[in-house]
Protein backbone atom coordinates (compact mmCIF):
# COMPACT_ATOMS: atom_id res chain seq x y z
CA UNK A 1 0.00 0.00 0.00
CA UNK A 2 1.43 3.35 -1.08
CA UNK A 3 1.32 6.27 1.36
CA UNK A 4 2.29 9.76 0.19
CA UNK A 5 3.15 12.33 2.86
CA UNK A 6 2.86 15.93 1.61
CA UNK A 7 4.51 18.49 3.88
CA UNK A 8 5.60 22.15 3.80
CA UNK A 9 9.33 21.46 4.21
CA UNK A 10 11.78 18.58 4.41
CA UNK A 11 13.14 19.78 7.75
CA UNK A 12 9.66 20.08 9.24
CA UNK A 13 8.93 16.51 8.13
CA UNK A 14 12.06 15.23 9.89
CA UNK A 15 11.43 17.17 13.10
CA UNK A 16 7.70 16.48 13.47
CA UNK A 17 6.58 13.49 11.38
CA UNK A 18 9.50 11.10 10.99
CA UNK A 19 8.40 8.84 13.86
CA UNK A 20 4.95 8.35 12.37
CA UNK A 21 6.31 7.78 8.87
CA UNK A 22 8.65 5.08 10.19
CA UNK A 23 5.78 3.53 12.12
CA UNK A 24 3.67 3.39 8.95
CA UNK A 25 6.58 1.93 7.00
CA UNK A 26 7.04 -0.75 9.65
CA UNK A 27 3.35 -1.62 9.39
CA UNK A 28 3.69 -2.30 5.66
CA UNK A 29 3.01 1.02 3.91
CA UNK A 30 5.41 2.10 1.16
CA UNK A 31 6.14 5.71 2.05
CA UNK A 32 6.83 8.56 -0.37
CA UNK A 33 7.64 12.01 1.03
CA UNK A 34 6.76 15.04 -1.12
CA UNK A 35 8.03 18.40 0.10
CA UNK A 36 10.12 21.40 -0.93
CA UNK A 37 13.80 20.50 -0.68
CA UNK A 38 16.01 22.61 1.58
CA UNK A 39 18.95 20.27 2.01
CA UNK A 40 17.45 17.29 3.83
CA UNK A 41 16.35 15.05 0.94
CA UNK A 42 19.25 12.59 1.29
CA UNK A 43 18.59 12.30 5.01
CA UNK A 44 14.96 11.42 4.27
CA UNK A 45 16.00 8.81 1.69
CA UNK A 46 18.32 7.20 4.25
CA UNK A 47 15.23 6.10 6.17
CA UNK A 48 14.08 4.10 3.16
CA UNK A 49 11.46 6.58 1.96
CA UNK A 50 11.04 7.69 -1.64
CA UNK A 51 11.45 11.46 -2.00
CA UNK A 52 10.01 13.92 -4.52
CA UNK A 53 10.89 17.60 -4.43
CA UNK A 54 8.02 20.08 -4.82
CA UNK A 55 8.05 23.74 -5.83
CA UNK A 56 5.99 25.28 -3.05
CA UNK A 57 6.32 28.51 -1.10
CA UNK A 58 4.72 28.66 2.33
CA UNK A 59 3.88 32.36 2.07
CA UNK A 60 3.28 33.00 -1.63
CA UNK A 61 -0.24 34.13 -2.62
CA UNK A 62 0.34 34.49 -6.37
CA UNK A 63 -2.11 32.09 -8.08
CA UNK A 64 0.22 31.15 -10.98
CA UNK A 65 2.93 29.43 -8.86
CA UNK A 66 0.13 27.75 -6.89
CA UNK A 67 -1.33 26.38 -10.12
CA UNK A 68 2.09 25.04 -11.10
CA UNK A 69 2.35 23.33 -7.71
CA UNK A 70 -1.06 21.68 -8.21
CA UNK A 71 -0.06 20.39 -11.65
CA UNK A 72 3.28 19.16 -10.31
CA UNK A 73 1.48 17.35 -7.50
CA UNK A 74 -1.01 15.84 -9.92
CA UNK A 75 1.90 14.44 -11.95
CA UNK A 76 3.53 12.96 -8.83
CA UNK A 77 0.26 11.51 -7.57
CA UNK A 78 -0.56 9.94 -10.93
CA UNK A 79 2.89 8.37 -11.15
CA UNK A 80 2.80 7.06 -7.57
CA UNK A 81 -0.87 6.01 -7.49
CA UNK A 82 -1.15 6.38 -3.70
CA UNK A 83 -3.76 4.44 -1.79
CA UNK A 84 -3.54 7.09 0.92
CA UNK A 85 -2.24 10.66 1.08
CA UNK A 86 -1.41 12.42 4.36
CA UNK A 87 -1.40 16.18 3.71
CA UNK A 88 0.12 18.30 6.47
CA UNK A 89 -0.53 22.04 6.73
CA UNK A 90 -3.18 24.35 5.29
CA UNK A 91 -1.54 24.96 1.90
CA UNK A 92 -0.70 21.27 1.29
CA UNK A 93 -4.31 20.42 2.18
CA UNK A 94 -5.77 22.82 -0.38
CA UNK A 95 -3.31 22.14 -3.20
CA UNK A 96 -2.97 18.42 -2.46
CA UNK A 97 -6.70 17.75 -2.34
CA UNK A 98 -7.11 19.48 -5.71
CA UNK A 99 -4.30 17.27 -7.05
CA UNK A 100 -6.10 14.16 -5.77
CA UNK A 101 -9.36 15.25 -7.41
CA UNK A 102 -7.58 15.92 -10.71
CA UNK A 103 -5.14 13.03 -10.65
CA UNK A 104 -6.05 10.11 -8.39
CA UNK A 105 -9.67 10.51 -7.24
CA UNK A 106 -9.64 7.04 -5.68
CA UNK A 107 -6.96 7.94 -3.12
CA UNK A 108 -8.05 8.21 0.50
CA UNK A 109 -7.03 11.40 2.30
CA UNK A 110 -5.87 12.29 5.80
CA UNK A 111 -5.70 16.08 6.12
CA UNK A 112 -3.82 17.55 9.08
CA UNK A 113 -4.05 21.35 9.54
CA UNK A 114 -1.46 21.35 12.43
CA UNK A 115 -2.71 24.71 13.65
CA UNK A 116 -4.65 27.47 11.91
CA UNK A 117 -1.95 30.03 12.64
CA UNK A 118 -1.16 33.14 10.66
CA UNK A 119 -4.06 33.31 8.19
CA UNK A 120 -6.74 32.87 10.85
CA UNK A 121 -5.12 35.03 13.53
CA UNK A 122 -3.03 37.54 11.56
CA UNK A 123 -4.17 41.15 11.29
CA UNK A 124 -1.99 42.42 8.43
CA UNK A 125 -3.37 43.09 4.94
CA UNK A 126 -2.21 39.76 3.54
CA UNK A 127 -3.99 37.71 6.22
CA UNK A 128 -7.16 39.79 5.85
CA UNK A 129 -7.06 39.29 2.07
CA UNK A 130 -6.49 35.55 2.18
CA UNK A 131 -8.81 34.64 5.07
CA UNK A 132 -12.22 34.75 3.28
CA UNK A 133 -10.77 32.97 0.23
CA UNK A 134 -9.24 30.28 2.42
CA UNK A 135 -12.49 29.76 4.31
CA UNK A 136 -14.26 29.06 1.01
CA UNK A 137 -11.48 26.73 -0.13
CA UNK A 138 -11.53 24.76 3.13
CA UNK A 139 -15.31 24.32 3.00
CA UNK A 140 -14.81 22.47 -0.28
CA UNK A 141 -11.42 20.79 0.14
CA UNK A 142 -10.68 20.11 3.80
CA UNK A 143 -12.98 17.12 4.22
CA UNK A 144 -14.06 15.48 0.94
CA UNK A 145 -15.65 12.04 0.98
CA UNK A 146 -13.18 9.31 1.85
CA UNK A 147 -11.15 11.62 4.08
CA UNK A 148 -10.40 12.14 7.76
CA UNK A 149 -9.19 15.41 9.29
CA UNK A 150 -6.72 15.22 12.18
CA UNK A 151 -6.36 18.25 14.44
CA UNK A 152 -3.78 18.95 17.11
CA UNK A 153 -6.24 20.69 19.43
CA UNK A 154 -9.96 20.76 20.11
CA UNK A 155 -10.36 24.49 19.48
CA UNK A 156 -9.24 24.21 15.85
CA UNK A 157 -11.69 21.36 15.32
CA UNK A 158 -14.56 23.46 16.71
CA UNK A 159 -13.49 26.47 14.60
CA UNK A 160 -13.71 24.50 11.36
CA UNK A 161 -16.94 22.80 12.41
CA UNK A 162 -18.50 26.25 12.92
CA UNK A 163 -17.15 27.28 9.53
CA UNK A 164 -18.95 24.36 7.87
CA UNK A 165 -15.70 22.82 6.61
CA UNK A 166 -15.99 19.56 8.54
CA UNK A 167 -18.44 16.69 8.09
CA UNK A 168 -19.86 15.34 11.33
CA UNK A 169 -17.67 12.65 12.87
CA UNK A 170 -14.78 13.22 10.44
CA UNK A 171 -12.59 15.26 12.79
CA UNK A 172 -10.16 13.60 15.19
CA UNK A 173 -7.83 15.23 17.73
CA UNK A 174 -4.33 13.86 18.28
CA UNK A 175 -2.53 16.29 20.57
CA UNK A 176 0.70 17.13 18.82
CA UNK A 177 3.55 15.28 17.17
CA UNK A 178 4.53 13.44 20.32
CA UNK A 179 7.94 13.40 21.96
CA UNK A 180 10.59 10.69 21.99
CA UNK A 181 11.18 10.05 25.69
CA UNK A 182 14.53 8.41 24.98
CA UNK A 183 15.74 11.39 22.97
CA UNK A 184 14.36 13.79 25.62
CA UNK A 185 14.93 12.02 28.95
CA UNK A 186 14.17 13.56 32.31
CA UNK A 187 17.13 15.76 33.33
CA UNK A 188 17.81 17.31 36.74
CA UNK A 189 18.06 21.08 36.93
CA UNK A 190 21.60 22.49 36.76
CA UNK A 191 23.16 22.89 40.20
CA UNK A 192 25.31 25.89 41.20
CA UNK A 193 24.60 27.61 37.90
CA UNK A 194 23.09 31.00 37.13
CA UNK A 195 19.31 30.69 36.91
CA UNK A 196 18.63 30.39 33.20
CA UNK A 197 15.56 30.88 30.99
CA UNK A 198 15.33 29.47 27.46
CA UNK A 199 13.13 30.40 24.53
CA UNK A 200 13.60 28.12 21.50
CA UNK A 201 11.60 28.87 18.35
CA UNK A 202 11.83 30.25 14.85
CA UNK A 203 12.92 33.87 15.04
CA UNK A 204 9.62 35.38 13.88
CA UNK A 205 7.41 38.05 15.43
CA UNK A 206 4.45 35.85 16.35
CA UNK A 207 6.56 33.55 18.51
CA UNK A 208 6.77 36.47 20.94
CA UNK A 209 10.50 37.08 20.47
CA UNK A 210 10.28 40.83 21.11
CA UNK A 211 8.02 40.26 24.12
CA UNK A 212 10.64 37.91 25.57
CA UNK A 213 13.46 40.38 24.93
CA UNK A 214 11.47 43.18 26.57
CA UNK A 215 10.75 40.93 29.58
CA UNK A 216 14.47 40.13 29.83
CA UNK A 217 15.28 43.85 29.69
CA UNK A 218 12.79 44.57 32.48
CA UNK A 219 14.21 41.78 34.62
CA UNK A 220 17.73 43.18 34.24
CA UNK A 221 16.50 46.68 35.10
CA UNK A 222 15.02 45.20 38.29
CA UNK A 223 18.45 43.87 39.19
CA UNK A 224 17.77 40.18 38.56
CA UNK A 225 20.95 38.26 37.58
CA UNK A 226 19.26 35.69 35.31
CA UNK A 227 20.47 34.45 31.93
CA UNK A 228 18.01 34.72 29.06
CA UNK A 229 18.83 32.36 26.18
CA UNK A 230 17.28 32.67 22.73
CA UNK A 231 17.69 29.69 20.37
CA UNK A 232 16.52 29.42 16.79
CA UNK A 233 17.44 30.33 13.26
CA UNK A 234 16.18 33.22 11.15
CA UNK A 235 13.28 32.20 8.90
CA UNK A 236 14.25 34.22 5.83
CA UNK A 237 11.08 33.21 3.92
CA UNK A 238 8.77 34.60 6.57
CA UNK A 239 7.50 38.15 6.18
CA UNK A 240 7.69 38.67 9.96
CA UNK A 241 11.22 37.32 10.45
CA UNK A 242 13.35 39.07 13.08
CA UNK A 243 16.41 40.51 11.28
CA UNK A 244 19.67 38.79 12.14
CA UNK A 245 21.33 42.15 12.81
CA UNK A 246 18.74 42.90 15.49
CA UNK A 247 19.25 39.50 17.14
CA UNK A 248 23.00 40.09 17.23
CA UNK A 249 22.49 43.59 18.64
CA UNK A 250 20.41 42.21 21.53
CA UNK A 251 23.22 39.78 22.30
CA UNK A 252 25.86 42.50 22.17
CA UNK A 253 23.78 44.65 24.54
CA UNK A 254 23.66 41.73 27.00
CA UNK A 255 19.86 41.61 27.07
CA UNK A 256 19.67 38.03 25.78
CA UNK A 257 22.14 35.48 24.43
CA UNK A 258 21.13 34.53 20.90
CA UNK A 259 22.51 31.06 20.17
CA UNK A 260 21.30 30.71 16.58
CA UNK A 261 19.98 27.43 15.23
CA UNK A 262 20.49 24.54 17.66
CA UNK A 263 20.24 20.84 16.81
CA UNK A 264 20.76 19.29 20.26
CA UNK A 265 17.63 20.56 21.99
CA UNK A 266 17.77 17.89 24.70
CA UNK A 267 21.15 19.10 25.93
CA UNK A 268 20.10 22.74 25.67
CA UNK A 269 16.97 22.12 27.73
CA UNK A 270 19.13 20.35 30.29
CA UNK A 271 21.11 23.56 30.85
CA UNK A 272 18.11 25.76 31.69
CA UNK A 273 15.86 26.07 34.73
CA UNK A 274 12.77 27.42 32.98
CA UNK A 275 11.37 27.21 29.45
CA UNK A 276 9.44 30.09 27.93
CA UNK A 277 7.27 30.33 24.79
CA UNK A 278 5.43 33.68 24.66
CA UNK A 279 3.79 33.03 21.28
CA UNK A 280 0.79 35.16 20.38
CA UNK A 281 -0.63 33.35 17.36
CA UNK A 282 -2.73 30.19 17.08
CA UNK A 283 -0.56 27.15 17.58
CA UNK A 284 -1.34 23.52 16.86
CA UNK A 285 0.53 21.89 19.73
CA UNK A 286 4.07 23.32 19.93
CA UNK A 287 6.46 20.37 19.87
CA UNK A 288 9.08 22.33 21.78
CA UNK A 289 6.68 22.47 24.74
CA UNK A 290 6.38 18.68 24.64
CA UNK A 291 10.18 18.43 24.63
CA UNK A 292 10.46 20.76 27.62
CA UNK A 293 7.78 18.78 29.47
CA UNK A 294 9.57 15.48 28.82
CA UNK A 295 12.88 16.98 30.01
CA UNK A 296 11.23 18.06 33.26
CA UNK A 297 11.30 21.81 32.87
CA UNK A 298 8.75 24.23 34.23
CA UNK A 299 7.08 26.20 31.44
CA UNK A 300 5.81 29.74 31.06
CA UNK A 301 3.70 30.17 27.95
CA UNK A 302 0.75 32.21 26.74
CA UNK A 303 -2.98 31.67 27.06
CA UNK A 304 -3.52 31.04 23.33
CA UNK A 305 -4.94 28.19 21.26
CA UNK A 306 -2.62 25.18 21.34
CA UNK A 307 -0.56 26.24 24.35
CA UNK A 308 -3.49 26.19 26.77
CA UNK A 309 -4.36 22.72 25.45
CA UNK A 310 -1.11 21.50 27.02
CA UNK A 311 -0.56 23.79 29.98
CA UNK A 312 -3.04 24.22 32.83
CA UNK A 313 -2.21 27.30 34.87
CA UNK A 314 -0.48 26.52 38.19
CA UNK A 315 -0.98 22.77 37.62
CA UNK A 316 1.71 21.80 35.09
CA UNK A 317 2.94 25.23 34.03
CA UNK A 318 2.22 28.95 34.02
CA UNK A 319 0.03 30.89 31.57
CA UNK A 320 0.34 34.61 30.89
CA UNK A 321 -1.60 36.89 28.53
CA UNK A 322 -0.09 37.21 25.03
CA UNK A 323 1.87 40.35 24.11
CA UNK A 324 2.36 41.31 27.78
CA UNK A 325 6.07 41.64 28.66
CA UNK A 326 5.31 42.82 32.21
CA UNK A 327 3.24 39.71 32.98
CA UNK A 328 5.91 37.55 31.35
CA UNK A 329 8.74 39.12 33.38
CA UNK A 330 6.70 38.76 36.59
CA UNK A 331 5.98 35.07 35.88
CA UNK A 332 9.61 34.28 35.05
CA UNK A 333 10.86 35.97 38.21
CA UNK A 334 8.19 34.30 40.35
CA UNK A 335 9.11 30.80 39.17
CA UNK A 336 12.86 31.34 39.32
CA UNK A 337 12.56 32.68 42.86
CA UNK A 338 10.31 29.82 44.06
CA UNK A 339 12.19 26.59 43.29
CA UNK A 340 9.70 24.29 45.03
CA UNK A 341 6.83 25.61 42.92
CA UNK A 342 8.96 25.44 39.78
CA UNK A 343 9.91 21.82 40.43
CA UNK A 344 6.34 20.82 41.25
CA UNK A 345 5.13 22.21 37.93
CA UNK A 346 8.03 20.55 36.10
CA UNK A 347 7.26 17.18 37.68
CA UNK A 348 3.58 17.41 36.72
CA UNK A 349 4.50 18.37 33.15
CA UNK A 350 6.90 15.44 32.86
CA UNK A 351 4.23 12.99 34.05
CA UNK A 352 1.81 14.39 31.45
CA UNK A 353 4.43 13.91 28.72
CA UNK A 354 4.92 10.27 29.73
CA UNK A 355 1.21 9.54 30.07
CA UNK A 356 -0.26 11.37 27.06
CA UNK A 357 2.36 12.63 24.62
CA UNK A 358 4.99 9.90 24.16
CA UNK A 359 5.69 9.40 20.46
CA UNK A 360 4.67 5.73 20.68
CA UNK A 361 1.16 6.79 21.72
CA UNK A 362 0.86 9.33 18.88
CA UNK A 363 2.21 6.81 16.33
CA UNK A 364 -0.33 4.17 17.36
CA UNK A 365 -3.22 6.62 17.13
CA UNK A 366 -2.08 7.84 13.70
CA UNK A 367 -1.60 4.33 12.33
CA UNK A 368 -5.07 3.38 13.54
CA UNK A 369 -6.49 6.19 11.36
CA UNK A 370 -4.47 5.08 8.33
CA UNK A 371 -5.66 1.48 8.71
CA UNK A 372 -9.29 2.58 9.07
CA UNK A 373 -9.06 4.11 5.59
CA UNK A 374 -6.60 1.73 3.88
CA UNK A 375 -6.01 -1.57 5.69
CA UNK A 376 -2.59 -3.11 5.13
CA UNK A 377 -2.76 -6.77 4.04
CA UNK A 378 -1.32 -9.11 6.63
CA UNK A 379 2.13 -10.33 5.71
CA UNK A 380 2.15 -13.89 4.48
CA UNK A 381 4.61 -16.18 6.25
CA UNK A 382 7.30 -17.96 4.22
CA UNK A 383 5.59 -21.28 5.04
CA UNK A 384 2.27 -19.98 3.69
CA UNK A 385 3.98 -18.58 0.57
CA UNK A 386 5.43 -22.02 -0.21
CA UNK A 387 2.03 -23.65 0.38
CA UNK A 388 0.33 -21.22 -2.01
CA UNK A 389 3.07 -21.73 -4.61
CA UNK A 390 2.51 -25.52 -4.56
CA UNK A 391 -1.20 -25.00 -5.28
CA UNK A 392 -0.41 -22.89 -8.33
Amino acid sequence: MRLIILCVSDRFFLSHFLDRAEHAQGAGYRVTVVTPETGYADQIRQFGFDFHSLDLSRHNINPLPELRSILQLRTIYRAQRPDLVWQIGIKPIVLGTLAVILGTPGSKIVNAPVGLGYVFAGEDWKARLIRPLLRQALRRLLNPRGSVVVFENQEDLHELEKMGALRKGSGIVIKGAGVDLQQFPLRPEPVDATLTVLLAARMIEEKGIRVYVEAARMSRERGRPYRFLLAGGVDHEHSAAIPEAELQAWSEQGVVEWLGDQRDMSSLLGHCHLFCLPTWHREGIPKVLLEAMATGRAIVTTDVVGCRELIQHEENGWLVPPKDPVALADAIEHLLEHPQLRRRLASAAHKDAEREYASEIVCRKTLRIFKSLVPVPKKTSSHEQKRLARHH
